[in-house]
């Protein structure tokens, strides 16, 4: 697979990520609450 992240390419973070979790210092149970939170701000899951 040409040009695929990980195989061929270097994976590049993203200059300006729409989240960042720093899972190496907080309680995993911190990361889903925000990812949870990013989601539903986001309109891609339904609050409730």
């Amino acid at each position: 697979m040409k040009n695929f992240t990980g195989i061929d390419s270097p994976y590049e973070p993203p200059e300006t990520p729409d989240i960042h979790l720093d899972t190496d210092r907080g309680a995993i149970e911190r990361s889903a609450d925000l990812i949870i939170d990013f989601l539903k701000k986001g309109h891609y899951l339904k609050p409730g």
